[in-house]
Parts: structure tokens; sequence; C-alpha cells
């Protein structure tokens, strides 16, 4: 991992699976060298279409090893392949985003 801390940046990942009424995920972070990961769990908010199972908004709360808890609302959009997420506060101001690609029941996505 030596070529992502020379970045001196934060990147992370994050897998998803879904379900009608909630969301599930596995994540990894590294900012400035400091690495977390954990899981994820929330309930979905929005209308749950069959057609697009992972768009959406989401109230989600991330763990990490630590135990340690953050809680947004994630929201999901569909743009021809590619997914665009956001990571909003509870103002509903978007602190982090991302883009991903759905591959059969998961939606892998990469953020910063």
């Amino acid at each position: 991992m030596q070529l992502i801390e020379k970045l001196n940046k934060q990147i992370g990942s994050v897998i998803y699976s879904v379900t009608e009424s909630e969301i599930r995920a596995v994540w990894n972070f590294n900012k400035n060298g400091v690495k977390t990961f954990g899981r994820g769990y929330g309930k979905r908010v929005s209308t749950y279409d069959v057609d697009k199972p992972f768009v959406g908004n989401f109230e989600i709360t991330y763990t990490d090893q630590y135990s340690k808890q953050n809680s947004y609302l994630l929201e999901i959009n569909l743009e021809e392949a590619n997914y665009e997420l956001a990571w909003k506060n509870s103002d509903g101001n978007t602190l982090l985003s991302g883009i991903g690609i759905e591959n059969g029941l998961l939606l892998a996505a990469g953020w910063n």
C-alpha cells in the first residue's frame, strides 16, 4: 500500500448489496496513510424500483474496526451504466462523492 500512502490523499472503496428495504456495505478507506475498514447497514427511505434496485436514498450507518460509527444519507443515482453516489450530512450537504458500477447483485464504488 505504499503507493496509496505516498499520494497523501483520501481514497476509499465500498461494495453494496441491496434489498427492497435495506442496503448493506463492506468498505475500506485510506486517509493520509491511516487505514480503516468496516461494514454498513441502512434502510431505504425512497421508493424501490425493481429494475434499478440500487437507485434511491438510504439512511446508513457505517461502523469501523474500532466500533466508531458515522451516519449519512446515501443518495445513489444511475446514468447509463454509471452509478453516482453522494454521502450527505443531516443538513443535506454532500460530504463525499463517488462513482460505481453494478456487477450482478453487487454495486462496487470508489469515493473520495
